[in-house]
């Protein structure tokens, strides 16, 4: 064996698999496009990669998202987005602001021909209404009525305050609140 050689091939570390600590922009890309309708046509997507990259990275930077800011070489978000709601809304408020700059109806005549583009205002809104209920909660959910949901924002029970009525009548004397109309000595007569 010492007159033979062994060769070795020294090759580079095997990746090993961890938890992602981050979360590369270009993972939005294809979200934003699908939310967009931002489908090829002969082989090109109306916004570039380029395009759609700087406007996370913008959205990011301007407190869009909060509790996330860029890595230093703003290729990536930091702490990694593991909330589906939170992507959800960078993505729709990215492609909110791709949109807007050609969302009203525009048109063109030359001598030959014209044309016109539709407004976009219907689709606009359903994003807005998408980020409204990613950002929002359900109402009503935490109150059992909406007798509680009015009394929590306005801060008084509103019902009572507004449909305390006396009238005097040689008859009787009534009284309307949320518990029903009461009638002479307080028992109720009509409950609700």
């Amino acid at each position: 064996l010492p007159n033979r050689f062994i060769f070795f091939d020294i090759v580079n570390a095997v990746p090993v698999a961890a938890n992602p600590t981050v979360t590369p922009i270009w993972m939005t890309v294809e979200p934003v496009r699908a939310v967009l309708g931002d489908f090829p046509r002969l082989g090109k997507h109306r916004y570039e990669d380029n395009t759609v990259t700087r406007m996370v990275r913008s959205l990011v930077q301007m407190g869009e998202l909060n509790g996330y800011s860029l890595t230093p070489d703003l290729s990536a978000i930091a702490p990694v987005i593991t909330n589906p709601k939170a992507f959800g809304a960078l993505i729709y408020k990215t492609a909110k602001r791709l949109l807007l700059p050609n969302a009203a109806p525009y048109s063109y005549r030359t001598r030959a021909m014209s044309e016109s583009f539709g407004a976009q205002t219907a689709f606009l809104a359903d994003l807005e209404n998408a980020l409204y209920d990613l950002q929002n909660p359900t109402m009503f959910s935490s109150y059992q009525t909406f007798y509680s949901w009015l009394g929590g924002v306005v801060g008084l029970d509103v019902w009572t305050m507004m449909t305390k009525m006396k009238v005097d009548a040689p008859i009787a004397e009534a009284q309307i609140n949320i518990s029903g109309l009461y009638i002479n000595s307080g028992s109720p007569a009509l409950p609700r």
